[in-house]
């Protein structure tokens, strides 16, 4: 069983991500952790401060939480192995990072929205998130079949656990 943990944010990426992992879920049998990452806010944007600014944030996350539990539970009907929604405050790429390694993940899933230009990729691929990942990353653009996959190793990060997380998503899959 593949452990897959799956970033969601009330955003179509994060609609695109959970539904691929889902319908993946299905072919490769998939466990799947939602996580949302609730960062501070930049700047001092609360309306006050002590209890009420904490009502106040308290309030936004709630706002945040129940959108993405919307999304969860559409897709719950049709896929069990979805997990309940994990919510942690904190640096989204820290937080991603210490729950991939604690978790033992297998796959990383995220969305993305854009035309996915080279440039772009390339960003990713060097962001600290990426550079630090313990397992493979899926990054759904669209909601596609699944028949085309770019995989980039860099050969100071590859490890027997990421050898077996490929090997098992690499079943079922006819390869070229």
């Amino acid at each position: 069983m593949i452990k897959a943990l799956v970033s969601v944010y009330p955003d179509l990426a994060s609609v695109i991500a959970m539904n691929y992992a889902c319908r993946l879920s299905t072919t490769f049998g998939m466990e799947i952790q939602p996580i949302f990452v609730k960062e501070p806010e930049e700047g001092d944007k609360a309306p006050a401060v002590g209890w009420v600014r904490q009502t106040w944030e308290n309030g936004l996350l709630d706002f945040e939480q129940e959108a993405i539990n919307r999304l969860i539970e559409s897709e719950r009907s049709d896929y069990t192995k979805l997990a309940s929604l994990q919510v942690i405050r904190g640096h989204r790429d820290e937080a991603i990072l210490d729950n991939l390694y604690e978790g033992g993940y297998d796959l990383f899933v995220e969305g993305s929205i854009s035309r996915f230009e080279k440039s772009e990729l390339l960003q990713r691929v060097r962001s600290q998130l990426y550079r630090n990942l313990p397992c493979p990353v899926l990054i759904a653009r669209n909601l596609i079949d699944f028949n085309r996959i770019l995989i980039i190793i860099d050969d100071s990060h590859y490890s027997p656990k990421m050898h077996f997380s490929l090997v098992k998503l690499s079943r079922g899959i006819s390869l070229r």
